[in-house]
């Protein structure tokens, strides 16, 4: 007699680089809307007088936690690259969640990616963050 067993997927490596290739995609994107440096709108992306674009990446992973470790090490490697302040934050439940992506739209963040773990607790925070015109990705 003969067990049938379902398929093994494996959610390691390529999971990973799908997330990783996500967020280079939104910091690429978003370095993208500056503009020309030299033109009349130089600066207007990452707020006044030049600064760099500031970056908020909200997930449900916990500190600790090997796979978000290496998303943030990743998402953190792509910023350095492209001269963009990335804040990472990191909370397994879901309001607490929500509060750290209000945080991100209240410091006037110029992108946010967030996880969608729990995708309720998320529509308020997203709808505010729209709101403020911040550009949001869900991973």
């Amino acid at each position: 007699m003969s067990t049938a067993h379902p398929p093994f997927h494996s959610f390691g490596p390529p999971r990973t680089a799908v997330l990783a290739a996500a967020v280079c995609l939104l910091v690429a994107g978003c370095s993208a809307l500056g503009g020309d440096e030299d033109g009349p709108d130089a600066g207007a992306a990452g707020g006044a007088g030049g600064d760099r674009m500031k970056i908020v990446m909200v997930t449900h992973g916990g500190e600790g936690d090997a796979f978000w470790d290496r998303v943030r090490k990743g998402a953190e490697a792509a910023a350095a690259k492209d001269g963009v302040d990335l804040t990472y934050a990191g909370d397994a439940d879901a309001s607490d969640q929500a509060d750290l992506v209000r945080d991100a739209v209240r410091d006037k963040a110029d992108g946010i990616a967030v996880t969608l773990a729990k995708p309720q607790a998320m529509k308020a925070p997203v709808a505010e963050a729209g709101a403020a015109r911040i550009p949001v990705v869900g991973l």
